[in-house]
């Protein structure tokens, strides 16, 4: 197990999980508490399925909400995030009533001005955009209604008992589940103070706690197919869901709200001169005057004496060879080309080599 950029984890149980994280605790190092990379980060580094009940389409909260995503790269997971629409009523009524565009213009509102955006809220917009564009990502936006009559209700409004929460759950390869619940901060000020507290409740710390996170997990399951009395949950406009897509092709290597990343690092392809001056570095000892391009073309310099055995070797071969020296720091990279230019002749080649100390 490891918690390299882009190494596998084991699952949720291999990590020791805090009951509760508080930015203003301190960790068992005497250091204040760092919600990023001490839960959301190895979190999903140990995850497949992430579901998370967000707070407004906005730009600060879609930023927080995309805490720990660069960790996701590569694991061939999936995400699904559902965030409030906190509109006027009577715009929430033409939406609800199936004014698309109406719905998309008002998202999409909050998606403009990039370039007034604080850094982290930009980083963490793009983070969670490039997740969008590469299927990593699925959106929906809920409205919050009268769990009786229908009738369009401010999130904050608890007239009808229903009270609007803040909470995720992170799913493993072995079907462990995580849920977290708590103040999920998904105001600017988490972004630049980090400030946040949430509860952890893991599947397998008991039968209450796994109660706990299967009803967590049939409440997500409900609201995500509108069958919520309390929501009206709509697919993502599409007009939104391109908007976010043009903003995460934008995006080389997807980072998290703090500049860091825990996606593995972007590799350029050999370009063309690389790879033919590879190819005359595996093929070169095949063409005519190619005897020592393995030779020539070593990393290191050798010392004389192993030049001359070296071309010897070559120049004798198909006879056996044992290649011993006291300078064996450039010995291994000698033999191996060397190896190289009479394989070329026959594939079977041997070649061995040893420290004469």
């Amino acid at each position: 197990m490891t918690e390299e950029a882009g190494q596998p984890t084991a699952g949720l149980r291999s990590y020791r999980w805090s009951y509760a994280y508080k930015t203003s605790a301190m960790t068992s190092a005497s250091c204040p508490v760092d919600i990023l990379h001490d839960f959301y980060i190895p979190a999903l580094q140990r995850s497949l399925r992430y579901r998370r009940i967000a707070g407004y389409f906005r730009s600060t909260s879609l930023a927080v909400a995309s805490q720990g995503f660069s960790a996701f790269v590569g694991r061939n997971g999936h995400m699904r995030l559902i965030v409030g629409a906190d509109l006027d009523p009577a715009d929430v009524q033409a939406i609800l009533q199936g004014d698309s565009e109406r719905l998309a213009m008002q998202l999409n509102r909050e998606l403009e001005r990039q370039e007034a955006w604080p850094e982290q809220v930009t980083h963490g917009v793009e983070l969670l955009a490039w997740m969008v564009a590469h299927g990593y990502l699925d959106v929906r936006v809920a409205f919050r209604v009268h769990g009786k009559t229908g009738t369009p209700m401010p999130f904050t409004s608890v007239a009808d008992g229903y009270v609007h929460e803040k909470w995720a759950i992170f799913t493993d390869e072995y079907d462990d589940r995580l849920y977290i619940s708590g103040s999920l901060n998904e105001s600017r000020t988490a972004l630049t103070l980090n400030a946040e507290n949430i509860d952890v409740h893991c599947d397998w710390w008991g039968e209450r706690e796994r109660q706990r996170v299967d009803s967590a997990e049939a409440d997500f399951e409900h609201i995500w197919k509108d069958a919520h009395p309390f929501l009206r949950v709509l697919h993502l406009p599409e007009a939104v869901q391109q908007r976010l897509i043009a903003i995460g092709a934008t995006v080389e290597h997807p980072r998290e709200v703090d500049g860091s990343s825990a996606a593995p690092p972007v590799v350029a392809p050999p370009s063309a001169l690389e790879r033919l001056r590879f190819a005359l570095i595996k093929d070169g000892p095949k063409l005519p005057g190619g005897r020592y391009v393995g030779i020539d073309t070593a990393p290191v310099s050798p010392w004389p004496h192993q030049a001359i055995v070296a071309r010897r070797l070559v120049e004798t071969w198909p006879y056996n060879h044992l290649l011993c020296d006291d300078h064996p720091l450039p010995l291994p990279c000698w033999s191996g080309r060397t190896r190289a230019d009479c394989g070329a002749a026959q594939p079977d080649a041997a070649v061995a080599a040893g420290n004469g100390q």
